[in-house]
């Protein structure tokens, strides 16, 4: 079939010769004329059927393209209207079909209705609907269409629009629209920004680290609309955090370093730039307790972790301020700052009265004798314990760590989390207190312990190698390792590591023989109880889970967990060779690592010759892959030079 014009004509020129002259000129014309024609009819009507649809074409939206497609949307939308008689129904329509994703009919809709009426909730919609699939110019241009329409934003638009620029991906870019959205509003005479705008528009510049836009907003504050609550004291201060160097910022150590030494906490000064930060914001909490004091705002547990949290980037000195912090704002006293009378009765009074109402109403007791003002403690939470255990550990308090815990826990009920106990154990190894770790392990739910977990725990245990009880507390931890379906590798070489360390208090008071018997004793104990679970780990490699498609996939899936576990059965050879070259055992234990050492060594034999063949098969695919790319360029090469 033709298609162009210019096949046409040179198709009915070649008409056969029977055919008189006359008759090709009349014709050629005459076929030229019509497609003409109809091509400029075509043309016409789909410039019509384009403009009647209406449908986006600016804001990034899939426009309607087919004919049919768009008569069938107007179609449905022309009945849809027709029963929905009010504004309610209609927004709720237009919200059922934005979930079902099809923004074209719901556009359609709106305007139409917007015809007749004021459907504003219907365009905020819309807006949120763009706003979460983080198409940000769309939903300006389509707050500037409903505008246009005469349909008045509300405060609930610019809202949905404030909070659509801060949960944006691209912050930067959101932060000139909200900025220069919110001015906007600042003149205008009909709708004033809120609290909530203020605090929605800070949180887009805290995001884009853009401060001088956020203290410019910041200074549209007043004492009726835009009062500043704890919301905006909180976005203030997290904002300030990312101006710290990344270098002062607390290093979050990945799962497999959790054996590493733990560093030393920041006992010198903090730098003169973190120091200028931190003053800033002590500046800005003393205005929030001045507030707070008059009752004016509420201070919250995301409040005082805010602070906390600018004070954790400071030295020594900045971090023991986080427990007098806790103290101001939540009243839980300093517990290494009580005294040893007991509480009198107005104590214990108020302590009931805590107990039964965490969020009384306390007077606060100022210094300059004027008359206090109620003010409400905060309630602490699993953020507040998170930030008084990372505290004590840059502290090095270690013996308030038990002591704030069993407080938080016991007396406030606070639930900990995993991140809870991670820090909580963390704290116990900086303090070497190896006991109360196996106890906090058998302690902690189930559904918690991870590998991560019984790394730190282990490595506490290392740590602990002067305590004479460390081996013990260390084999509760290891036995506790069965809640996991396969077992660590590198928690299994942190449970060996943990009974060699401990040698001093093993073979303390002891002649040079029995030292030697009783460490081996120690050791074939571990070795006893890893044989087991290095075989349930063994097998896992074998039987795997995940679907692979050959086997060198399901090797290169597993390698580096099998490569750890050869490092276990080496560590473990390593250990049988100790206790059977020195003697340290009776001959039947010996026997029995004999034989368990000749099936290790056969099984990491084994793995070696599985690894050289499967990084060969491996290279010499990758070969075949390269020379297969190869030889396709020089096709590609050829074939254009041909072409040309």
């Amino acid at each position: 079939m033709f298609i162009c014009r210019a096949c046409w004509r040179r198709a009915l020129n070649r008409t056969p010769t029977t055919h008189s002259s006359t008759a090709q000129l009349r014709l050629a014309p005459r076929a030229a004329n019509v497609l003409r024609s109809l091509d400029q009819r075509r043309l016409a009507t789909t410039a019509v059927s384009t403009q009647k649809a209406g449908l986006p074409k600016e804001d990034g939206s899939s426009a309607v393209t087919t004919p049919s497609r768009e008569k069938a949307i107007r179609w449905k939308v022309k009945k849809h209207l027709e029963y929905l008689d009010n504004n309610f129904k209609i927004a709720e329509h237009v919200e059922r079909t934005l979930e079902r994703g099809d923004y074209d009919e719901a556009l359609l809709l709106v305007r139409e209705a917007s015809r007749k009426g004021d459907v504003v909730v219907s365009w905020n919609h819309l807006i949120g609907y763009l706003m979460r699939n983080q198409r940000l110019h769309a939903a300006v241009k389509i707050y500037n269409e409903m505008k246009k329409r005469d349909q008045m934003p509300n405060a609930q638009t610019y809202t949905i629009l404030f909070r659509g620029f801060a949960n944006s991906d691209h912050p930067r870019v959101a932060v000139s629209e909200a900025v220069r959205i919110y001015h906007t509003m600042l003149t205008s005479k009909r709708l004033q920004p809120n609290i909530i705008h203020m605090n929605a528009v800070l949180e887009v510049c805290g995001r884009a680290g853009d401060l001088d836009s956020l203290f410019s907003i910041v200074s549209t504050a007043d004492e009726k609309l835009r009062s500043p609550d704890s919301r905006t004291y909180t976005i203030i201060l997290n904002s300030l955090r990312p101006k710290i160097p990344t270098h002062r910022l607390p290093r979050r150590k990945p799962g497999e370093q959790e054996d590493e030494a733990e560093p030393d906490a920041e006992t010198g000064p903090a730098a003169a730039a973190d120091i200028s930060i931190i003053n800033q914001a002590k500046a800005i909490w003393e205005e929030v307790i001045a507030k707070w004091r008059k009752a004016k705002i509420v201070i919250d547990e995301r409040l005082v972790c805010a602070m906390g949290r600018l004070l954790r980037h400071g030295g020594r000195e900045e971090n023991d301020e986080i427990l007098d912090l806790v103290e101001q704002t939540m009243n839980i006293q300093r517990q290494d700052k009580i005294s040893g009378s007991l509480p009198g009765p107005a104590r214990i009074k108020a302590a009931g009265e805590a107990e039964r109402h965490p969020q009384a109403v306390v007077k606060s007791q100022h210094r300059n004798g004027s008359r206090p003002g109620p003010v409400v403690y905060a309630v602490p939470g699993s953020n507040t314990l998170s930030l008084v255990l990372e505290s004590l550990r840059a502290t090095r308090k270690t013996t308030l760590g038990p002591k704030y815990w069993d407080l938080l826990v016991n007396d406030y009920k606070v639930e900990p989390d995993k991140e809870n106990y991670h820090s909580y154990l963390r704290l116990l190894r900086v303090g070497h207190n190896s006991t109360k770790t196996a106890d906090v392990i058998q302690q902690m739910p189930p559904a918690m312990l991870t590998a991560k977990t019984f790394r730190i725990a282990l490595s506490c245990c290392v740590k602990d190698n002067l305590n004479k009880h460390a081996f013990a507390n260390a084999t509760r931890v290891f036995r506790a390792m069965k809640a996991l379906r396969v077992p660590d590798p590198l928690a299994m070489r942190l449970y060996l590591q943990a009974t060699r360390a401990n040698f001093r208090p093993v073979t303390a008071g002891l002649s040079e023989l029995d030292g030697k018997f009783a460490l081996g004793r120690q050791v074939c104990i571990a070795l006893d109880n890893m044989w087991d679970p290095f075989g349930i780990m063994a097998r896992s490699f074998s039987f795997s889970s995940a679907a692979t498609r050959s086997p060198e996939e399901q090797w290169a899936r597993t390698a580096n967990d099998q490569m750890e576990a050869m490092a276990v059965a080496k560590r473990m050879v390593a250990a049988m060779d100790f206790v059977v070259t020195e003697g340290a055992a009776d001959a039947k234990v010996i026997k029995q690592l004999r034989t368990r050492r000749n099936v290790l060594n056969k099984y990491v034999m084994m793995f070696i010759e599985r690894r050289h063949k499967m990084e060969g098969k491996t290279e010499a695919l990758r070969e075949v892959g390269r020379d297969e790319a190869a030889s396709r360029s020089v096709q590609t090469a050829q074939e254009s030079l041909y072409s040309t």
